[in-house]
């Protein structure tokens, strides 16, 4: 019954030429097993309200504050990239987070001026920013100059379902499958291809990797970061990272203070 449930789902059946190796339906059926749900954003023009949801535009800033963060390596404000208002996120995604992300607003600033060279290619850029917020006693930025990119206001969210990318196989359902298993699968993943991680801006989900699985660790507890919002280039931030780069956003449960951004390329 399992095999003609994936004969059919990879296009192949009994008297055609070619049947569904069993260890290709068990990759397939591990991979249904730890699927994810991911949320793409869905914008319109505009800022909106101080706090909303938003890329790019003019960012709501920390009470007393006179610009947004600066670089760490060229030392100007950085223009900023993603606003989040986590409440206002879908429930089902706040149910997926810890109850700390549950209110407040997220930022993330990235500087990308073209006399601005950063070296430093490892977990914790200085040209970045990500932090978590109180939105109570914050105040839009409306003497400065114009916003580095255009705002685009998050209206809504749309779902989609994500099975995890090559490299992220689960460990618990490897048991007599192969990495020709698993290679084979990801050479040929038939209508499953829809689900594979989009290589899109999106909320959760699972990563769309470039160059391989990186989820940093905490310089604080040393464990695994939590991946949160994915920006690919060329999406709602008209910027490309590198070669077709994608970038994620990652923190740590305990140490919020800690979350960062970090891209790859081809």
């Amino acid at each position: 019954m399992l095999m003609s449930f994936f004969q059919r789902l990879f296009g192949r059946h009994a008297g055609g030429r070619e049947e569904v190796h069993p260890n290709t339906a068990r990759v397939a059926e591990a991979l249904l097993a730890a699927r994810r749900v991911a949320w793409t954003p869905e914008v319109g023009e505009g800022e909106g309200g101080i706090a909303a949801s938003r890329f790019g535009g003019r960012p709501a800033l920390r009470r007393g504050e006179l610009h947004a963060p600066l670089c760490g390596v060229c030392s100007r404000p950085m223009p900023l990239w993603l606003q989040l208002d986590l409440e206002s996120l879908p429930g089902d995604a706040k149910a997926m987070l810890p109850e700390a992300l549950g209110r407040g607003l997220f930022q993330l600033f990235y500087c990308t001026r073209e006399d601005c060279e950063c070296a430093d290619c490892g977990a914790f850029p200085a040209n970045s920013v990500v932090r978590f917020d109180a939105i109570n006693g914050s105040e839009v930025l409306r003497d400065a100059d114009p916003a580095d990119h255009p705002a685009q206001l998050i209206r809504g969210w749309k779902v989609r379902a994500e099975i995890p990318g090559d490299g992220e196989y689960p460990v618990e359902a490897a048991e007599g499958i192969t990495e020709e298993d698993i290679g084979e699968f990801y050479n040929r993943p038939g209508s499953l291809s829809t689900m594979l991680p989009a290589d899109k801006d999106k909320l959760l989900g699972w990563p769309d990797w470039v160059q391989g699985v990186w989820y940093p660790d905490c310089p604080d507890c040393g464990k695994p970061m939590a991946y949160l919002f994915q920006i690919a280039s060329n999406d709602h931030v008209d910027f490309m990272f590198g070669d077709s780069g994608v970038g994620h956003v990652f923190f740590c449960a305990e140490h919020l203070k800690r979350a960062t951004f970090v891209w790859q390329c081809c």
